[in-house]
């Protein structure tokens, strides 16, 4: 039996569901929008991309629109479209990669930008669909939801730790001798502020 097209009632029902069980859940409502903004970005990207494709189809019939990018406006890269994503293969369900790409950019004067070469990375990543030390971890829905369903990249991807970050015994016992040294400082200058008159 074919599916019934998709109402506007139906949509505003969906929609007014999924409020109801955000409300409901662990996730704080300043997250939501690291949850709903990313797809909702993903889902229009798409379907600017079918669009655009559809109106050049009936410009230019049924040519191969891979020959001539001028249709787009952007690239989306093969693999990445939002039916590739909701069309998981086996072994991929119930999984996501979560990448951390925060350090993939070109340090501008006024914004930094995200390079070709940088982008492939990412497309790379989420097409290998697997660990990259410092970079992407699969994580499955069930490790989410002990993280009580964060996709904060942090729980997930620990940036690299420089050599020059000592253990933390030593790190504690640098800052205990520093506010020691500090405090004697304080002290001295309070002894001099005193013996020169300016303090009581």
């Amino acid at each position: 039996m074919p599916e019934r097209p998709l109402t506007l009632q139906d949509l505003k029902s969906d929609l007014w569901h999924c409020a109801q069980i955000l409300r409901g859940s662990a996730i704080d409502r300043t997250d939501w929008k690291g949850y709903i903004l990313p797809l909702l970005f993903f889902k229009r990207i798409s379907d600017v991309w079918d669009e655009e494709t559809a109106a050049a189809r009936e410009t230019y019939g049924d040519i191969d629109l891979n020959l001539f990018p001028e249709p787009h406006r952007f690239t989306l890269p093969d693999g990445c479209h939002w039916r590739d994503v909701r069309t998981k293969r086996r072994g991929r369900r119930g999984k996501v990669v979560v990448i951390d790409a925060s350090s993939l950019f070109r340090k501008g004067r006024a914004q930094n930008f995200l390079d070709p070469a940088h982008a492939e990375r990412i497309v790379e990543w989420v097409r290998r669909f697997r660990d990259v030390e410092d970079r992407a971890k699969v994580v499955s829905t069930a490790e989410i939801a002990r993280e009580d369903w964060t996709l904060n990249i942090s729980r997930y991807v620990l940036p690299p730790i420089g050599e020059d970050v000592p253990p933390l015994p030593e790190a504690v016992a640098a800052f205990k001798q520093a506010l020691a040294e500090a405090r004697a400082a304080e002290d001295r200058l309070r002894q001099v502020l005193v013996e020169d008159g300016w303090l009581e």
